[in-house]
This record gives structure tokens, C-alpha cells and sequence, in this order.
């Protein structure tokens, strides 16, 4: 039997192993995003309880000391740095904040003493989390659809746990290495555990293939070449594994492409803070949905935002808000009603928010950790540890090429764990002791930030939940209601945008706008556009509301920007054409028409509404008479003009037509 110090000793190691079940089961239907913050804020109260209770025993330094540790406090610090000069707002710390509570985790892991028992036992918990993944899968989405046939079947909307299905296949793919670290102990595997973890690996496989998901897929192939071609060449893995100075070497290497790239050399892009001109979007309807086509189109921008941004990228979280400027033409962006929250590709992300020495300082710490791997395979023939913990890394890194892994509470936590499992088996030759005042300062900071991450976790879950309120009464038209819970939002510190790129003032001057209290709403309006400066919605209704006071050239300013932002945005392109038609600026209304003829060949109702009342305004003022012509024959004048004609004088070619007509 454990001794009580043993006991207690081992908590923290518990701790560990009851987190990948636990995070499976938090979820809250009641938030906007039921499982994300939730399980924030429950990792938190996870990194507080473990590192309280691993004070005085853990070596802290000694983990912070190990090279992966000192790669990622530079991503850190560099983050750090981008954060505070783009602005050091609550919103834009988020990000890091989450950053530095897996840093926690991977220090945390890294600190305690990763023998084979306890090993094993966190095979066992991540096989009972991939068992609640499945359980949970099969009985929310196959059992109520388990009489569709095969073909029938709604594979591509499989959530689980995990709210989509590509997430819910990347979460199989790491929890599976996990679950198979069992076998690694010779002797200790009967055939039972074996037969049930030959039937679960099946049936993730399965799952997996069936979700349809390409990066998924991709990541379970290159772990398992992975794991194959390092244990077949595994005595002639080269010195990479013992030698420091090949890890820079390899990184001075990756400069190169980084910056050739950053500076316009190769893959130049020509966004200069404009929206692009895509060379491959086509209105069809295969565009009309999220595909390969529409990512290659969002990796294409982001990497025209980076090269217009400096050393230090355009600061966390601000690549929301930037991409309008740049992925307008992206059609779902087009109308404003889709704000794209990422790039659907983290090394990019990285790279755009905190510039390149963020993606260097990233890149650093993930080689690191493969030199860890093989330096253990080098010394460990027998323990299957390194080759499966490597294999949680490359599914990890390659679904991130695709995928957005890095934003995901579960897939993160996993990540680290992995991470830290492979830099405490690194450290674990080192018996030198920190000192006193090391243990309480370490201790102190690790503490703090723990707080400060469960904190945030928690404003940002309570936000969700107020959030997914705001939304039903918006739906409602309930405008007391929205106004009274965005003043509920007033004291989250850390919740001032929505996951889906709304910023809280928005609602608010929604609901005043449609009670006619258009000072309120413009002041609500103004904080809106302060925190997203580039939001379509927010920048239309602004200029509405400057349109309903009376301000006319205020209005102008912002319908303007609205049309600058996204050239395809049809709201504002009627918008602004009846802003100067109310100025009595006619031909500017009409040139506003004709120059953005092609964006409503789908849907010409209202539009051409708005071309005859113009045209006829008009010539009007300008004493043209154009009573000869009909409305059938003024919309096909129109039509002549604004693809054939583009230099023709419009009203003098209305005028002509009308008498010789």
C-alpha cells in the first residue's frame, strides 16, 4: 500500500490523468460555443489544483530550463511584445492568456515524474476518453439516423463533443496514440486490454474515415509513417537527436524561407491593405460553400496581410479583424453576414498575428520536442513511448496545416501533454534541486497565471451564455431585452467580441436603432467600430444612423468605407447610392449603380428599383426628357451602359435613345 506522502505526491499526477475524460464530459449547451470556454475554464481549475499540490515538490526550473520550455517562452514573449504594440486591449490578450495556461500544462507535466505506472495509467484515462468521444458520437448522431443507408448517412455533420466533425475526427486522431501507451510495457498487456484496444483503434479508424475529414486523414497516415519509418530506422536516426547545434542550424534554415517570403522575395502578394482581386474565385456553387477552393483563397490573403505587416504581425486576435481588408472577395465574406475568425491554417495564423519570429520561435519549440523523441528512441529500443507520443505531435502538426487545433481546448491539452510527457522523460536524468526562493517565486508566478487563465475562461464561458441570449432576442425583435443583456456583458472584461466576430455594442445599437434613439445607438455604434474596425454590419448600421439624424456626409464617410472594405457588399452599394440620391447627387448615385451592375445579376429586384428612380431624378434635374422611354426600355439602356459602354455619358445616351426611340 501507498503512504500518505506517496499519496499525496501522486495527486497531481492524477490530476493529469483525470483531465482528457473530464474535458470529453464538460460541456454547456446553454453558451454560443457549448464546449470551448467551458472546458477554459475547467483546465484552469485543473493547472491550479495541480500546481498547488505539487508545491514544494516539483522542480519547476528545471523544466523551464529544457530547451522546448525556452523556444516557447520566446513564442511567448514575442506574442507578448505584438500584444502590447497593436494596442494591449483585454479582447486581443485572450489569445494570449490561452497561450500561456498550456505553456502552464506543459511545465506542469514536464515537472512531474513521468514513470511507466504512471504512463500506463493515462493510456488507460485518454482510451476512456476515446471511448466517451465514440459513445457520445454514436449516441447523439448514429442512433437517431441509424436507419439512412450508408450513402444517406450525414457523416459531414457528425459533432459528439467536439461541435464539428473535423475537430471530432482530429480528437480521435491524438487521443489514439495516447490510448495505446499501455503497450508499451512489456509483460503487462493482457489479452483482454489488447482485444478492446484492437477493437477501439478499429473503430476510431473507422470513425475517422467516415467524418470525411482530408486533414484528419492525413494526420492518421503521416503518424503512422511516422511511427513505421522511425522504429525501422531507428538505430540510424541521425546525431540530430544528441547534437545542440543542429537545432539551429535547422532554424537558421527555416529563417531563410520565412523571411524570403515575409519581404516579398518569393510569393509576393499584392493586398497593401486593399481587397484583393482573386485569381481564382468563380460565383458557382461549389464556391457557395466552405471548400478547398475558398481555404486556398483565405491562405492566398493571409499571406498578402503578413507581408504588409512588420516584424511583430498585426497583434493577437487582430487577424479577425483584418481579413475583411483583405478576403472580401471570398464569397461568404462578401455580404458581411460570415466573419472569417481564422485561416483555417494555425502555422499562418501564427505567423500573421505575431510575425515571423512568432512562427520561428513556434516552429523551434515543436523540432525541439522531436529531437526529445529521438533521442529517447535512440536510447529506449524497447519503449514505444517516444514513437506514440511523436506520432500525438506530427497528427497534431500536419491536421494544423488544415485545421485550427490551436484555438481547441481538448486538442491543445492533449498537444502539451504529449509535449510535456516527452520533455519530462528528457529531464528526467537531472537530480539537481532548486533553491527555496526559486520554488516560491516560480510557484507564485505559475499561480497567478493560472488564475488569470481560469479567470478569463470563465468571463469568456459567461459571455456565451449571455451571447447565445442576445442572439434569441435579436431574432425576436425583443430590443429591451438585447439592450439588457449586453449591459449583462458590461463587467466580462475579457468578452467584448462574439465567436463570430460581433462586438457586443453591436446589439445594443441594433436595438436602439429600431427604438428610435439614434444618439444611443450611435454611441453604441462608435465602440463597435473601435473594436472591429472592419466589420461590415457595424460600419452599414453606423452610417444608417448618421443617415437618420440628418447627417448626410457622415453617412457618406461610412457607406463609403463599407463599399472600400467589401466592392461586392450590395446592401452598401444601394446604401450609398441612395445617400447621395438624397443629396440631390444624382449622376454620383448612378455611377455608384452602373460601376456595380455585375454584383446583383443574381438578384436585380431591388436594384433596378433604385436605377429608375435615379435615372428619372436625374434627368429631372437636369430638365433631359425621358418620357419617351418605358421602364423595360431605361433598364435595358442601363444594362448596355454598364457592360458595353462603360465611357458612354449615361444621361445623354438616355437622352438620345428617348428621341430617337
Amino acid at each position: 500500500m501507498m503512504s500518505k506522502r506517496n499519496i499525496l505526491s501522486f495527486i497531481p499526477a492524477f490530476l493529469i490523468i483525470l483531465l482528457p475524460p473530464s474535458l470529453v464530459l464538460m460541456q454547456d449547451d446553454s453558451a454560443l460555443d457549448s464546449v470551448l470556454h467551458p472546458r477554459m475554464f475547467l483546465l484552469g481549475i485543473f493547472l491550479l489544483l495541480i500546481i498547488g499540490l505539487s508545491y514544494p515538490k516539483a522542480n519547476w526550473l528545471k523544466a523551464f530550463k529544457s530547451f522546448p520550455a525556452l523556444f516557447f517562452l520566446g513564442f511567448l514573449l514575442i506574442e507578448s511584445l505584438s500584444w502590447l504594440g497593436h494596442g494591449a486591449g483585454a479582447e486581443a490578450a485572450v489569445p494570449l492568456i490561452k497561450d500561456v495556461g498550456f505553456f502552464l500544462l506543459f511545465i506542469t507535466v514536464s515537472s512531474l515524474d513521468g514513470d511507466a505506472r504512471k504512463r500506463s495509467f493515462l493510456a488507460w484515462s485518454t482510451l476512456i476518453s476515446l471511448l466517451l468521444v465514440i459513445g457520445i458520437t454514436v449516441y447523439e448522431n448514429i442512433v437517431p439516423n441509424w436507419t439512412n443507408t450508408l450513402q444517406e448517412f450525414p457523416f459531414t455533420e457528425l459533432r459528439g463533443p467536439m461541435a464539428h466533425h473535423n475537430l471530432l475526427a482530429s480528437s480521435l486522431l491524438l487521443l489514439l496514440p495516447f490510448s495505446l501507451l499501455a503497450k508499451s510495457q512489456e509483460g503487462r498487456n493482457p489479452w483482454p486490454a489488447r482485444i478492446l484496444g484492437m477493437i477501439v483503434a478499429i473503430a476510431t479508424l473507422a470513425l475517422i474515415y467516415f467524418t470525411r475529414s482530408r486533414s484528419a486523414l492525413l494526420g492518421a497516415m503521416a503518424g503512422a509513417a511516422v511511427i513505421s519509418l522511425t522504429y525501422i530506422f531507428r538505430k540510424w536516426i541521425p546525431k540530430f537527436s544528441y547534437a545542440k547545434t543542429s537545432l539551429g542550424i535547422l532554424l537558421l534554415i527555416l529563417l531563410v524561407p520565412i523571411f524570403l517570403v515575409q519581404y516579398k522575395v518569393v510569393l509576393a502578394k499584392t493586398g497593401e491593405g486593399k481587397a484583393l482581386q482573386s485569381r481564382m474565385i468563380e460565383t458557382s456553387g461549389t464556391e457557395k460553400s466552405f471548400t478547398t477552393g475558398e481555404r486556398l483563397q483565405m491562405w492566398d490573403y493571409s499571406l498578402a496581410m503578413i507581408q504588409d505587416q512588420g516584424l511583430l504581425g498585426v497583434g493577437p486576435a487582430k487577424w479577425r479583424i483584418e481579413f475583411p481588408m483583405y478576403g472580401s472577395e471570398v464569397y461568404r465574406a462578401r455580404q458581411g453576414i460570415v466573419q472569417f475568425q481564422r485561416p483555417h491554417n494555425d502555422y499562418l495564423w501564427i505567423w500573421a498575428e505575431t510575425g515571423p519570429f512568432g512562427l520561428l520561435f513556434y516552429l523551434a519549440f515543436v523540432m525541439a520536442l522531436i529531437q526529445q523523441a529521438f533521442r529517447q528512441m535512440r536510447i529506449g529500443n524497447s519503449n514505444w513511448s517516444p514513437y506514440l507520443l511523436l506520432a500525438v505531435l506530427i497528427g497534431f502538426l500536419v491536421v494544423s496545416v488544415f485545421s485550427f487545433p490551436r484555438e481547441r481546448i481538448f486538442h491543445q491539452s492533449l498537444f502539451m501533454m504529449a509535449a510535456g510527457l516527452l520533455n519530462s522523460a528528457g529531464l528526467s536524468s537531472e537530480a539537481r534541486r532548486q533553491s527555496k526562493l526559486w520554488q516560491v517565486l516560480l510557484f507564485s508566478i505559475l499561480m497567478l497565471m493560472a488564475t488569470l487563465f481560469t479567470y478569463t475562461g470563465y468571463e469568456r464561458w459567461q459571455g456565451e451564455k449571455i451571447n447565445r441570449k442576445m442572439i434569441v432576442a435579436h431574432g425576436q425583435a425583443n430590443w429591451s431585452a438585447l439592450i439588457q443583456l449586453k449591459e449583462e456583458t458590461v463587467p466580462l472584461y475579457f468578452y467584448q467580441i462574439s465567436p463570430v466576430g460581433m462586438p457586443m455594442e453591436f446589439y445594443s445599437g441594433l436595438a436602439y436603432l429600431n427604438q428610435q434613439n439614434f444618439a444611443k445607438a450611435l454611441q453604441e455604434y462608435s465602440i463597435a467600430r473601435q473594436l472591429h474596425s472592419n466589420n461590415l454590419q457595424v460600419i452599414n448600421n453606423l452610417a444608417n444612423t448618421f443617415a437618420l439624424m440628418g447627417e448626410a456626409d457622415s453617412a457618406l464617410v461610412y457607406y463609403r468605407r463599407a463599399t472600400e472594405i467589401s466592392p461586392y457588399y450590395k446592401e452598401g452599394i444601394l446604401n450609398l447610392a441612395s445617400a447621395y440620391f438624397n443629396k440631390a447627387q444624382s449622376a454620383q448615385a448612378y455611377a455608384v449603380l452602373r460601376e456595380k451592375a455585375a454584383e446583383f445579376d443574381e438578384d436585380r429586384g431591388m436594384y433596378e428599383t433604385y436605377v429608375l428612380t435615379i435615372i428619372r431624378k436625374w434627368a429631372t434635374e437636369e430638365g433631359k426628357e425621358l418620357s419617351a422611354l418605358d421602364d423595360k426600355d431605361l433598364i435595358r439602356l442601363h444594362y448596355i451602359l454598364a457592360y458595353d459602354l462603360r465611357q458612354e455619358p449615361a444621361l445623354e445616351y438616355f437622352a438620345s435613345q428617348s428621341v430617337s426611340h
